[in-house]
């Protein structure tokens, strides 16, 4: 499949499925995934990474969001629908609080792999294929789409409101993340490093 047909495939799924889930998020989902920045990281993908490391979109309707009961966490960052901005910020500070934004990262005794530390049970939570996540998860691009679908299955609201503390605290410590004490300070960090971000 070339990068074309990727990014076709990526922006209609979003934007028809990510419009009745998420209203514009989901549109504004589709922009920062199926943008510029997703096919110049394909375009640069190592030569070894395997297609099927890049989430199979048109699967993805066997994914459905979770209803969910979080509270919105406290910050000053101000509440709005997500923009393609708000989307880079977000997988800057993340990997940053990861892994200072080394792809090649490797965590938690081989469990965790890539810029932003997914494990092989996020990866696949969030519609990746299991024998592709030990190469997939070092590619930025394929563990963006990884994200933004895990989080369209466990934390709509919060994406919806662009709630990025909640959506790093589900990042670090799975669907019931954001109600585990042991991740506040996890989303505090990637705030404040949002914040900062959006003063420059």
């Amino acid at each position: 499949m070339d990068g074309t047909m990727l990014e076709r495939r990526l922006l209609t799924y979003l934007t028809q499925r990510g419009w009745q889930r998420l209203g514009w998020a989901g549109v504004v989902a589709a922009a920062i995934l199926a943008g510029g920045n997703l096919m110049e990281r394909w375009r640069r993908r190592p030569t070894a990474y395997a297609e099927p490391a890049v989430v199979a979109v048109h699967q993805a309707s066997s994914l459905k969001p979770q209803a969910s009961s979080l509270k919105p966490q406290a910050s000053s960052l101000k509440r709005r629908p997500p923009s393609a901005a708000d989307w880079r910020r977000f997988f800057a500070a993340v990997a940053a609080v990861e892994s200072g934004g080394e792809d090649a990262a490797v965590g938690d005794g081989g469990r965790a792999r890539g810029r932003y530390q997914i494990t092989m049970a996020y990866w696949i939570d969030g519609g990746g294929d299991r024998e592709a996540w030990a190469t997939g998860a070092h590619v930025p691009a394929a563990a963006e789409q990884v994200m933004a679908r895990y989080f369209c299955r466990y934390a709509p609201r919060a994406l919806a409101a662009g709630d990025w503390p909640t959506l790093a605290r589900i990042h670090h410590g799975g669907p019931r993340g954001a109600s585990v004490r042991t991740t506040a300070d996890y989303g505090r960090r990637v705030g404040a490093l949002m914040e900062v971000d959006d003063a420059r």
